[in-house]
């Protein structure tokens, strides 16, 4: 019952956050909207940015333990700073953080300077593409489920720049196939304890053998979490008021100190831990009308992000989706912070552009 009354709670806070958002046509499509990137100011610092994501990753490249990257002895040694040599490195900590939304736009923006005929961008592209290939087989090397989402940046930069035809359709068709496959060696991965990027191979090969007993295990891996939820709510949920409070804190841990804390995270399994609701539910009602309450004006905010600006609304969700993806399957200090970023960044464009309207009398 108890599952049944706090999954009921969010969708509450999803169907509430909906009222009062202004309904308007917009008056350009969303192509039309995209096309403030193809100006030569916008160009220049998506380059700019492949210039500095470079550098940050050989910075990474050269403080990282490959010995970790190429063949984990524990399970998930590849996620701790500390395991793989960056804990001291702040920036490389934040960088690693966010191997996810940066993978992602780095497809993105190498699949849209790939439309422009400019021959200056060339090297720039090949950067984003090298940057995202690099992190997209490190989160397969990790065992990583979100391993196959970071290519939904290049399927969303072909889908919004070229002209619809055979090719295009046949390249989204591999995209999406190079996903699922991604998806499926990261679960084969965590079946046989088997992490590292040196395993990615053996990985792979054993999803040539997938009967149906698989194809079910995949399938109910995605929603995994409801159950997480039922089974755990009856578990031990004991937790001190300083992992409560900072489970909520949007910093990294070499600004709070969270993990200090880690201690006393509660887990069903070694290999699972309780999700993010699970934990809100173990730390109170008070925690809980807390989480609903943020949950609430967060997603408000997007909402009407999104009305103002269709591709700028998605683009500053995009944390947010993150945390929708994760909150089922891991702890809400993991994710939680994805869904304050959007929040802010949301909160700081609905701001500016509410002061560039003109005032009505």
């Amino acid at each position: 019952m108890e599952t049944e009354l706090f999954y009921l709670g969010l969708y509450l806070c999803s169907l509430v956050s909906m009222v009062h958002v202004p309904n308007e046509k917009e008056t350009l499509n969303f192509r039309d909207k995209l096309a403030f990137l193809k100006s030569p100011k916008s160009v220049r610092i998506i380059c700019f940015g492949a210039v500095v994501n470079l550098l940050l990753l050989l910075f990474f490249l050269l403080a990282v333990d490959f010995k970790v990257l190429l063949l984990n002895f524990s399970y998930l040694d590849m996620v701790d700073p500390e395991k793989i040599g960056i804990s001291s490195y702040p920036i490389l900590v934040l960088y690693k953080k966010t191997v996810i939304i940066n993978a992602i736009l780095c497809f993105f923006f190498f699949g849209f300077l790939s439309t422009l005929k400019l021959k200056h961008v060339a090297y720039f592209k090949w950067i984003y593409f090298f940057i995202g290939v690099f992190f997209w087989i490190y989160l397969l090397g990790n065992n990583s489920r979100t391993s196959g989402l970071i290519w939904v940046g290049l399927l969303g930069a072909i889908f919004l720049f070229t002209t619809p035809s055979k090719w295009q359709k046949a390249k989204m068709f591999m995209i999406v196939c190079l996903i699922a496959m991604s998806y499926m060696s990261a679960l084969q991965g965590r079946q046989k304890y088997q992490q590292g990027i040196s395993q990615i191979p053996r990985n792979i090969s054993l999803i040539q053998s997938t009967g149906m007993d698989e194809i079910k295990f995949y399938a109910r891996n995605i929603f995994g979490g409801a159950w997480v939820f039922s089974e755990a709510k009856d578990m031990n949920g004991d937790y001190p008021e300083k992992y409560k409070v900072l489970s909520f804190s949007p910093f990294p841990s070499s600004i709070d100190n969270f993990s200090s804390y880690l201690k006393y995270q509660n887990r069903i399994s070694v290999f699972e831990p309780y999700s993010a609701n699970v934990e809100v539910y173990h730390f109170g009602g008070g925690y809980i009308l807390l989480y609903f309450l943020i949950l609430l004006i967060g997603l408000s905010l997007l909402n009407k992000t999104i009305k103002e600006n269709r591709f700028i609304g998605y683009l500053m969700a995009l944390p947010a989706y993150l945390f929708f993806i994760a909150y089922q399957q891991y702890p809400l200090r993991s994710n939680f912070r994805y869904f304050f970023i959007s929040i802010i960044l949301c909160f700081i464009f609905l701001k500016l552009k509410a002061k560039t309207k003109p005032n009505t009398i």
